[in-house]
C-alpha cells in the first residue's frame, strides 16, 4: 500500500478546490502588450508599407520607454523598439518618395 499523502483525491466531487487567480498588484504586472504591440506594428507597416502603423508602432514605444519600471536591469528592449519603429516609419514614407519620384519620370519622359 501506498504512503498517505498530505494531497486528498482529486477524483472526489468534494475534495475538488477551484483555482483561484492570484491576485498581482499592478506596479508587479508585466508590460507585456506595450512591448509587444509596437513590434507588431512595426512589423506590419515594415511588410505592408502603411505609414499609419508606422507612427502607431512609434507613439506605442515612446509609451512602452515613459512607463518601464526603473528598477529594470536593461534598457535596450524599449530603446530598440523605439529605433526600430523610427526605421519602419522612415521606409514607409522611402516607398511612398520613390513611388513618386518614379511617376514623374514617367511624366518627364
Amino acid at each position: 500500500m501506498a504512503p498517505p499523502t498530505k494531497y486528498k483525491d482529486p477524483r472526489r466531487p468534494e475534495d475538488v478546490q477551484e483555482f483561484q487567480l492570484p491576485v498581482v498588484p499592478d506596479e508587479e504586472r508585466d508590460g507585456d502588450m506595450l512591448g509587444m504591440l509596437p513590434l507588431a506594428f512595426t512589423f506590419i507597416a515594415i511588410i505592408f508599407k502603411y505609414p499609419s502603423f508606422a507612427w502607431g508602432s512609434l507613439a506605442l514605444a515612446i509609451i512602452s520607454l515613459t512607463t518601464q519600471r526603473r528598477t529594470q536591469p536593461s534598457a535596450s528592449s524599449p530603446s530598440s523598439m523605439l529605433s526600430f519603429s523610427m526605421m519602419a516609419l522612415v521606409m514607409s514614407y522611402m516607398n511612398a518618395f520613390n513611388q513618386k519620384q518614379a511617376s514623374l519620370r514617367k511624366e518627364e519622359n
